[in-house]
């Protein structure tokens, strides 16, 4: 900080500017960052100011591969905070996340069309992650526009831009010792009196150009230097030489030196945040907007706040300034600034939809306002509107405040319902993320919480998301006895929505155990009662996936394990159809999964690979950490069976190092030895083959995974047989053909012979 980013982006855009550049540029905002497309929004904004308006800009636009116009408008009204209209929320997460980014590609392009243009971001580190995503996509998406892209952050911001071959990294360090004397120069000047204070500037400066620039004003505010900036000159040895400790000391000293009034408003500023809105300053202070003018007009006289230009109107000197200012406030200052800020948001986002795009900063504000009930509403409502976009860890961020924030709630029957609406809603986040400790933890809390309300109906939930995460760690049989109380809770509280989701529950946990017959009248089941419900193709409250999806997916997956490849293929089919018409990442990373599975069984493994590594990459772009692991390993497994098992070893023996299996839920743990063993055996590592097949089928029988435990023996038996261990493999075969007996799976274990005998 203060070593002069900021100084060299300006010069440098300001010669730009002279050479015929539009320019655009915008300052990422630490309080912002928990609010998805914030960063972006802001850029939306001063492209607008650019053209001279929204419907300008609007005007301006080509096509290109823009979305239909009404998806156009409502994405950038809910980009800026307006009202995006009942379309536009019928969307999936990933619908409006894909129109989000063309909407924005679209203005970008718009703002820099007939000439060169140049988009500065300041302090990147601190913009929110989806807009950071959008930045690094950029540049792919506008190849051929004449746009240069600069951006200042701290070293250990962590970003993917460094293998492009159009990125260029300039590192600003101190200023070299002769640099900071010529700067000294330049700032004093040359008086024989100046002797000794400069070389004490210099020496405490440490190289940090603001830092020198600040003491040398402090001591002319002092007193202690005489003069003009250049031609100063040490005033009497009356007039003590003081050397301010650090810089947050003298800027502290020098908005003491602001009229009160003043003062109140630079502090005001400093809690709403850049870009300085002037009537949000008068709002907060309760003062008439022409006074906040007046007063930050005296912070600008003193050096503190400055005009960018008419475009981006009034922010701080430098972030130090402001992070000075709010570290001087007393903590009563504090709170009583952000409880205004938080009422002037309030009545400014009057309108619900506007409220809902604003959740984030009002839950900010409310929380440090200690305004404890407030801020945990506006936290659920930030929560949902980022797992809307499939931001969750944005959400979960916001959980944490929120959850802080209702635990200071005063009187418990007002506490507990905020607590167990945040836990709930941040289910559908940690299970996207594999977070499932955490799972656990939540659920136990909130099933405590259903309890001391007597919610029947909120306890049926809290029993649900815990059969479902029952699944996940592979505790099958346990899971089904809490699946059947959900079941039974979801009745008797009249809603269908839970017993369906229950049911759903059931057939997962059925499916684990191999028990595959039964699985299948648990989803039929579900598709003849819930028709209606699941027409409706939405995330219901804690689920990370669409509730139709998750019904054709597992058939898909049931029906390949039996050996129906024609029925497992119309319900994958029927899946992709849904999302054709209403995406959702969880929700398509899931059906991959399953086509995946089905093209392997098919003896398609060239094309199950090039499906599955999109899958996977859709797992890294939307954060679906617990589909990852399954997926990465199936994926070896393909190109294994493709004929690239150097690819697959490549793959699968890091993953298997680093134990990322028990990133996604415990239920996967077999697949890794499972697909390794595959793809030793195609390299002729016949006696590693071995011992990860043995590794594969003690995964499945410690889960009492009855199906994967007989695909585990087949391999077994198919090694042993290439090894010429004649006996051990025909009885390990003979233990799979009656596992898959049992399990229904007779078609597929003649298919999956067939297969690993190619193999």
């Amino acid at each position: 900080a203060g070593i002069g980013k900021s100084r060299l982006l300006a010069e440098l855009l300001q010669r730009l500017a002279q050479q015929g550049f539009a320019t655009v540029s915008v300052v990422a905002r630490s309080y912002a960052s928990q609010a998805p497309y914030s960063l972006v929004a802001d850029i939306v904004r001063a492209l607008q100011n650019l053209a001279g308006g929204p419907e300008a800009l609007l005007a301006q636009a080509d096509g290109g591969d823009a979305p239909p116009e009404e998806h156009h408008a409502a994405a950038l009204a809910d980009l800026l905070g307006g009202e995006p209209g009942e379309a536009w929320r019928a969307l999936t997460p990933n619908q409006r996340r894909e129109h989000l980014a063309s909407t924005f590609v679209r203005l970008v392009r718009s703002g820099v069309r007939g000439a060169p243009a140049v988009l500065l971001v300041e302090d990147v580190f601190l913009a929110d992650q989806s807009s950071v995503r959008l930045l690094e996509a950029l540049p792919r998406r506008i190849q051929e526009q004449p746009l240069l892209i600069l951006m200042s952050y701290r070293p250990d911001f962590t970003h993917r831009w460094a293998e492009s071959p159009w990125f260029v990294e300039h590192r600003v360090g101190p200023l070299a010792p002769g640099d900071l004397s010529s700067l000294a120069d330049e700032l004093l000047g040359g008086d024989a009196s100046l002797g000794e204070t400069r070389a004490a500037l210099i020496e405490r400066a440490g190289g940090n150009p603001l830092f020198l620039e600040q003491m040398v004003m402090t001591l002319v505010d002092a007193g202690s230097l005489l003069g003009s900036p250049g031609a100063y000159r040490r005033a009497s040895t009356e007039v003590p030489l003081r050397v301010p400790a650090s810089i947050q000391t003298i800027i502290g000293a020098r908005v003491d030196r602001l009229p009160e009034g003043a003062k109140a408003s630079l502090e005001a500023a400093a809690i709403v945040g850049e870009p300085i809105d002037t009537a949000m300053v008068a709002a907060v202070c309760g003062i008439p907007r022409a006074d906040a003018e007046r007063h930050l007009r005296h912070a600008m006289s003193g050096g503190l706040i400055a005009a960018a230009d008419a475009a981006s109107g009034l922010s701080f000197r430098h972030g130090l300034v402001q992070e000075s200012v709010l570290a001087g406030l007393t903590r009563m200052r504090r709170r009583q600034l952000h409880q205004a800020a938080f009422e002037a948001y309030r009545s400014a986002s009057a309108d619900p939809a506007h409220s809902h795009a604003h959740a984030a900063v009002l839950a900010h504000h409310a929380f440090h306002g200690e305004q404890w009930q407030p801020a945990a509403e506006y936290a659920l409502r930030a929560m949902a509107r980022s797992i809307e976009r499939s931001e969750n860890k944005d959400a979960l961020r916001v959980f944490e405040l929120g959850l802080d924030a209702a635990r200071r709630v005063e009187t418990e029957s007002a506490m507990l319902p905020c607590e167990l609406a945040l836990r709930v809603e941040a289910l559908g986040a940690q299970m996207a993320l594999g977070e499932f400790d955490a799972i656990v933890s939540n659920l136990q809390r909130a099933e405590s919480i259903t309890l001391t309300l007597g919610d029947t109906r909120r306890q049926a939930a809290v029993s649900l998301q815990l059969a479902v995460t029952l699944w996940a760690c592979g505790s099958y049989q346990q899971g089904l006895s809490v699946a059947t109380q959900a079941g039974k809770a979801a009745e008797a509280a009249g809603s269908r929505s839970l017993h369906m989701a229950a049911m759903q529950a059931r057939m997962m946990l059925l499916h684990g155990q191999g028990r595959y017959l039964e699985a299948t009248e648990a989803a039929l089941g579900v598709a003849r009662e819930f028709e209606v419900e699941l027409q409706a193709r939405r995330l219901f409250p804690g689920w990370a996936v669409m509730a139709s999806t998750n019904l054709h997916a597992f058939i898909a997956d049931i029906m390949t394990l039996r050996g129906d490849l024609k029925a497992a293929q119309a319900a994958c089919d029927a899946g992709y159809a849904e999302l054709d018409e209403q995406d959702h990442p969880f929700s398509r990373v899931l059906l991959d999964f399953s086509q995946g599975e089905l093209l392997l069984a098919q003896k398609r493994p060239a094309e199950a690979a090039k499906l599955l590594n999109a899958a996977l990459e859709l797992c890294r772009v939307h954060e679906v950490s617990n589909m990852y692991p399954a997926i990465l390993a199936h994926l070896g497994g393909a190109l294994a069976l493709a004929g690239r098992p150097a690819e697959a070893l490549g793959l699968l023996e890091p993953a298997v190092a680093k134990k990322l299996s028990r990133a996604g839920g415990r239920y996967n743990e077999y697949y890794f030895p499972y697909f390794l063993g595959i793809a030793l055996q195609a390299a002729g590592r016949t006696d590693e083959a071995l011992e990860a097949a043995r590794q594969a089928c003690d995964a499945a029988a410690s889960f009492q995974q009855r199906g994967h435990e007989a695909r585990a023996l087949l391999l077994l038996a198919t090694v042993e047989q290439r090894i010429g261990r004649e006996r051990e493999s025909q009885q390990h075969l003979g233990e799979a053909q009656a596992l898959a007996k049992a399990c229904g799976m007779e078609h597929f274990m003649d298919q999956a012979e067939a297969l690993h005998h190619h193999a």
